[in-house]
């Protein structure tokens, strides 16, 4: 069968493990970065194009293989002309090394941070909900889901100052700081306005996989919570105006307010088990009058 042919862009983490574990399922004719000192160059035997020369090859698509889709998107969109149908981003797990909760050390430390995270926050007055993936694992199955790449989180817009100075504040302290270097990054406007926090880490050796506690920023507009990033996914406000608990083992996690009907807005059918890429699902309501809030985010360090 003949492979689709694809020019990936991007040569950091992500690109390194896509090419480790996904190497064979394209025709890889290059690889592109903005980086002009990159160009020429050869990564795991594959060439560095300028994409500024894109129309001297052939291809089907542009596969974006990093961590920062949005911008690269809207980059491509005002430096080239590709069609934004050429341009393809691979399933989340792909970029990482393979999926993480399959391995039991970092199985058990993504547990851990969960609760440590919760108990924390609401020590501090602070809502932090189980989200997507995270929440229906928990809920269905009393668990990560093994086959989820991430762990999601959400808490109110009028939390985000207080929760960033919480992660300051407590960060030396996380949970395995002995094998691991945390640190969190922040998606933020042109206005430093805080979008997402993604607090994540750097193993002192191979023994974790890679992948990142996300934390969403939801802001509640009349009888909408509206996640305040990409999408701006929306639900009924009042799943996040107060919240359910959880008890594992002792310990209390804290989830929207009648979270069965919000797993069934965001899944549908979520009770029966389904290997899914975790793309997000979610039956939206309209958002189109919040146009002014929806604008450009940029990664940057917090801490």
């Amino acid at each position: 069968m003949k492979k689709e042919k694809v020019i990936i862009f991007g040569t950091g983490w992500a690109f390194n493990n896509y090419i480790r574990n996904y190497r064979d399922e394209y025709d890889i004719i290059g690889i592109t970065d903005w980086d002009y000192e990159k160009h020429g160059e050869s990564i795991q035997g594959i060439t560095v194009i300028n994409p500024y020369c894109f129309d001297n090859y052939e291809f089907d698509y542009i596969l974006i293989v990093s961590s920062y889709i949005d911008a690269i998107k809207e980059q491509l969109k005002q430096r080239t002309n590709i069609p934004e149908n050429k341009i393809f981003v691979p399933y989340k797990y792909k970029l990482k090394n393979g999926k993480p909760f399959e391995n039991e050390k970092t199985h058990k430390m993504a547990r851990e941070m969960i609760f440590y995270l919760s108990e924390l926050a609401k020590k501090n007055d602070i809502v932090l909900y189980l989200e997507y993936g995270t929440l229906l694992g928990f809920v269905r199955d009393g668990d990560i889901i093994q086959w989820d790449d991430d762990v999601d989180f959400a808490i109110n817009y009028e939390n985000v100052e207080k929760f960033g100075n919480l992660l300051k504040n407590n960060i030396s302290s996380f949970p395995y700081s002995d094998e691991l270097d945390w640190y969190v990054l922040k998606k933020v406007t042109d206005k430093d306005e805080i979008r997402y926090y993604e607090i994540r880490f750097n193993g002192r050796n191979e023994d974790f996989h890679e992948f990142e506690f996300g934390v969403r920023i939801r802001r509640t507009f009349d009888n909408l919570s509206v996640v305040m990033q990409t999408k701006y996914l929306s639900c009924k406000a009042e799943h996040f105006n107060g919240y359910d608990e959880l008890n594992k083992g002792g310990k209390k996690l804290f989830l929207p307010y009648n979270h069965m009907d919000y797993l069934t807005h965001v899944y549908g059918n979520w009770q029966n088990p389904t290997k899914m890429d975790f793309s997000f699902k979610e039956g939206n309501f309209n958002t189109d009058h919040l146009k002014e809030y929806k604008v450009p985010l940029t990664v940057k360090v917090f801490i």
